[in-house]
């Protein structure tokens, strides 16, 4: 018997696509939006949340509607939002280490000045963990322009030199002011030690690779000591500073063709022995400084072999 055209064959209900497309596009969505907006998180727990979530939008969808199509299209709706889920969280952990790879970028470009502090690159602030560093620079900065007018309020430097202490002895009549130079010194000391530990923090929490973090904590963090050595000579110059300064209070000095001339043996003596004391503490200085730059180098080229 011929079928009649006209009544067209009997093809089940239709599939019910929308819950598990909608849990699809979710989970799709949310693998951009975990790595922008979540905490650091490794890629077993991303991959495991994404397949939970997945199964979550799955039963979800069978209570919804799912369950009145055909039992493949159930099974394979779970087949494929388990997947999604799972690629979902493998996506998210891409997301993430191409994120934490821009961000590292900025330690890989970074620059020295000839006194050691750090110049930036173009657009610096590139991630939570260089935007973090960023602010330890420009604090570096303020804390270092602060110091200077500090110093420079005092006109420490005449001391050096015959003619200009005559022309501003005023420093002569408050020398022990030099010493409150030492007190300061430890307390920009401390508040730059604040700083670093606060982006050390930040650091630990990042998901950034072993290789890059170390590097990133070389550039960031002196050598063991340094810290504490550079401190103790800081100290040591205001020291020998003040003492120069009460030794020439005393006024046994006259300018001899642009040098200090002493009346008495002893005091010439002094005068040396503090001169000759400043400068091999300034040569310290110097030596520990250098320190400081080759390990900043050193981390710089760990980041960059750790990025290439």
């Amino acid at each position: 018997m011929t079928p009649d055209p006209a009544v067209a064959p009997h093809r089940g209900p239709p599939l019910p696509l929308l819950g598990p497309l909608i849990g699809v596009a979710i989970l799709s969505a949310a693998a951009i939006a975990v790595p922008r907006f979540a905490p650091p998180l490794s890629l077993g727990l991303l991959v495991g949340a994404g397949v939970a979530a997945g199964l979550v939008f799955w039963l979800v969808a069978l209570a919804t509607g799912l369950r009145r199509g055909p039992a493949w299209w159930t099974a394979a709706s779970l087949a494929l939002l388990l997947t999604a889920g799972a690629l979902a969280g493998l996506n998210s952990a891409r997301i993430a280490r191409a994120d934490t790879s821009v961000d590292a970028s900025t330690f890989a470009e970074l620059k020295l000045n000839p006194d050691g502090t750090a110049i930036l690159p173009s657009s610096p602030a590139r991630g939570p963990i260089s935007a973090a560093y960023v602010e330890l620079v420009r604090a570096d900065e303020a804390a270092a322009k602060a110091w200077s007018a500090q110093v420079a309020k005092l006109n420490t430097g005449v001391l050096n030199s015959p003619y200009m202490l005559n022309q501003a002895p005023e420093i002569l009549r408050d020398c022990a002011a030099i010493g409150t130079l030492e007190s300061a010194a430890r307390q920009a000391s401390n508040a730059r030690a604040a700083r670093v530990a606060r982006l050390e923090q930040a650091m630990a929490a990042a998901t950034l690779p072993d290789p890059v973090k170390q590097g990133i904590t070389m550039i960031v963090t002196p050598p063991a000591g340094a810290t504490d050595a550079l401190l103790r000579q800081e100290g040591e110059m205001w020291q020998a500073t003040q003492a120069l300064c009460e030794l020439l209070a005393k006024r046994s000095w006259s300018n001899a063709n642009g040098f200090f001339g002493f009346a008495t043996g002893a005091d010439k003596a002094a005068f040396d022995a503090l001169n000759q004391r400043r400068v091999a503490v300034e040569a310290e200085r110097k030596r520990i400084r250098d320190g400081i730059t080759v390990r900043f180098e050193e981390g710089r080229e760990k980041v960059r072999a750790a990025l290439s």
